[in-house]
């Protein structure tokens, strides 16, 4: 999901991009007839612009999280077993900080307990190198089969309506579960929690 809020986010830009550009062409080709009113196009053309951004922002930064937020209060939400995973490109949002999309194929065991193999595109911290194999929570639902993010535990241990889904999954003899550790830190980070403990250690 995080590869097509990438595309539109994309698309949504150059969009707003198009509408500026016409207007300036439409105002230069009839330069005559609106020369009086330039102060007016002028300041019309900054507000458009500042609201534009603004709200072109706001998308890029909270997209995502919200339907994250939403799909977990909805306990639609999942374990998955990252199986392998490869950096697939990296690119730079609204305020210059870059990104890593990396391709990371799961297995998910659904609330049935069936397993699913599954290719999910996340868009991690840059200073992500490696994703180390293990259980993280992912968002299901089986009327939107794309809509699949990788969720921060933080999320999880915060909705109490979570909990038994999470504990129906752990007494499951054959779900196999070893959690890492995934939190947000300009991108999502996954990592095990023997190397968040090494983090901290060297922080301090």
């Amino acid at each position: 999901m995080q590869f097509k809020i990438y595309k539109r986010l994309n698309t949504l830009l150059w969009a707003m991009l198009a509408v500026v550009a016409v207007f300036a062409i439409v105002v230069l080709l009839n330069f005559s007839y609106f020369s009086p009113y330039l102060i007016i196009i002028f300041v019309a053309m900054f507000g458009y612009n500042i609201i534009c951004f603004l709200v072109y922002k706001s998308i890029e930064k909270n997209w995502d999280k919200r339907l994250i937020q939403k799909m977990a209060i909805n306990n639609q939400v999942v374990i998955a077993n990252i199986k392998s995973s490869k950096l697939a490109f990296q690119f730079r949002d609204s305020s210059n900080i870059r990104y890593g999309m990396w391709e990371i194929t799961v297995d998910y065991i659904d609330h049935d307990m069936s397993t699913h193999e599954f290719v999910i595109y996340e868009k991690l911290s840059v200073n992500v190198e490696h994703i180390p194999l293990g259980t993280v929570f992912m968002t299901n639902d089986n009327n939107k089969p794309g809509h699949k993010f990788i969720v921060p535990n933080v999320i999880v241990s915060h909705i109490e309506t979570l909990m038994p889904v999470v504990q129906n999954y752990e007494k499951q003899k054959k779900a196999y579960i070893k959690y890492l550790n995934v939190y947000y830190n300009n991108g999502l980070v996954i990592e095990t929690f023997a190397q968040s403990m090494k983090k901290q250690n060297t922080e301090n």
